[in-house]
């Protein structure tokens, strides 16, 4: 990446990381929070990069859009705060939130919801008997409004372009280049 120097350049860059995430027909977001480190997460993000490393040509179809090769990507996740649910995986764009996963998990994921869309009801959170999507969705999560930590789960946090593209480093680019 180059040094930016003035706000055109990071308005470029986000916009060409915006674009990224957007025409990526899957995210696969692995959590690699201490809590999910430990739980096993980092084998789930390997096994995840093998599945879709050997499905070079599978078709995703989430709705009525249809993904054709390598338009399923694994990517890292910073820790949305649900440690003790972990290890956590999040399949975008259907937004789909699995708790407790465990490696042997993995090749059902990559079977049901990645290829399939289908949901895979075991794996969801669960609250009294109700089984909740979407992190959104989540009663104590409904009730919260995240700012500095809104974008935690839903991107790489060791890609500093999908933060700029989730308008990250919007104020420090004011203070450097539009304040006097």
């Amino acid at each position: 990446m180059e040094k930016i120097h003035n706000q055109e350049l990071l308005n470029n860059l986000k916009a060409a990381a915006k674009a990224e995430i957007d025409n990526t027909k899957c995210r696969i977001l692995i959590c690699a929070g201490t809590g999910c480190l430990a739980g096993g997460s980092g084998k789930i993000y390997e096994r995840m990069q093998e599945l879709v490393a050997e499905n070079p040509d599978v078709e995703i179809e989430f709705g009525p859009e249809i993904a054709h090769g390598s338009d399923a990507k694994v990517k890292k996740s910073g820790c949305p705060g649900f440690c003790q649910w972990g290890p956590l995986v999040r399949i975008e764009p259907l937004g789909v939130l699995y708790t407790k996963v465990k490696l042997e998990d993995c090749d059902e994921i990559f079977e049901k919801t990645i290829k399939h869309g289908e949901i895979i009801k075991r794996l969801l959170y669960n609250q009294d008997g109700v089984e909740y999507v979407k992190t959104e969705e989540i009663p104590s999560y409904k009730k919260q409004t995240r700012v500095v930590l809104e974008n935690c789960g839903k991107i790489d946090p060791e890609n500093i372009e999908e933060a700029i593209a989730c308008d990250g480093y919007q104020a420090l680019a004011k203070a450097l280049f539009t304040m006097t």
